[in-house]
């Protein structure tokens, strides 16, 4: 099969008066060009403005004349042309069609394959396969082998990096469950290192309590001393300063609901108040 053109031969040049008109126009344009119309001239003004337009509609339409002149031999021609396209395109389209099912059927058996090796080679049962599958592992060119040394590097990644966060010092649950969620080295040590800062930020600030209320201990009192005079009566004779704890245990009873006790409580730990059950009856 084979298209095969005969050879057409277009005018070179499309051959009129070029030289002639454009000698003339040109000289009757700069005629007008100086021109100066008054009142007396306006309607020559107006006529010689409707002849130049005459001249400008007819060398208008010359041109579109020879232009489609030219071009119809061309739009015939991709008439045709168009129409064999079309022809062509349908068993295209059909084609097209199987080769993509069958290229359908060989990427889901292909996935079938590496979700086996996959299920087979995961060590964890929290792990899936979509946080560690690659769209590219589907291609036909990606071989099978490839696959399979990506899962197995995959998986040896992972266990490295458990072991890794096993070993932290603390917080290395918390570190652990946010590695699961993204696979991210780097973020769970990090969680790890926040949860850190947290908690010593927390003694930091239990010490500093405690430090302050250790400083407090007792606090002086001054206290004044009475002497009883012969009459009966109390008449103060002179102070003195007695050491007295800044805070001292007390106990006491109180009848309360749950929530009642659970107000208590949050008052309590509000206030910084340290308090403990005690045995009754």
């Amino acid at each position: 099969m084979e298209l095969r053109i005969k050879e057409i031969e277009f005018p070179k040049v499309i051959e009129f008066n070029f030289d002639e008109l454009k000698e003339e126009i040109t000289s009757k344009a700069a005629i007008y060009r100086n021109m100066v119309f008054t009142d007396d001239t306006i309607k020559d003004a107006k006529a010689a403005k409707a002849d130049l337009n005459k001249l400008v509609t007819a060398i208008e339409d010359a041109r579109k004349r020879e232009k489609k002149r030219c071009l119809q031999p061309y739009e015939e021609f991709e008439k045709q042309m168009k129409e064999l396209v079309t022809i062509i395109k349908e068993p295209v389209q059909l084609i097209d069609s199987q080769v993509k099912s069958y290229e359908e059927k060989q990427k889901q058996a292909k996935l079938e394959s590496i979700l086996a090796y996959f299920d087979g080679r995961n060590e964890f049962d929290w792990l899936s396969f979509e946080q560690i599958s690659d769209p590219r592992w589907l291609n036909a060119s990606f071989a099978m082998k490839k696959v399979i040394e990506a899962i197995d590097e995959r998986v040896d990644n992972i266990k490295t990096d458990l072991e890794t966060l096993n070993n932290l010092p603390e917080f290395s649950f918390e570190a652990i469950k946010t590695y699961k969620q993204n696979l991210d080295l780097n973020r769970a040590i990090s969680e790890g290192q926040r949860l850190v800062d947290i908690q010593k930020r927390k003694e930091e600030a239990a010490a500093e309590r405690k430090r302050l209320q250790e400083e407090a201990g007792t606090q002086q009192v001054s206290v004044v001393v009475n002497a009883e005079t012969p009459d009966g009566a109390e008449h103060p004779i002179g102070t003195v300063n007695v050491e007295v704890p800044a805070k001292q245990w007390i106990g006491f009873e109180a009848l309360l609901s749950v929530e009642d006790a659970k107000e208590l409580r949050a008052f309590f730990n509000q206030k910084s108040i340290d308090f403990r059950m005690i045995q009754i009856g």
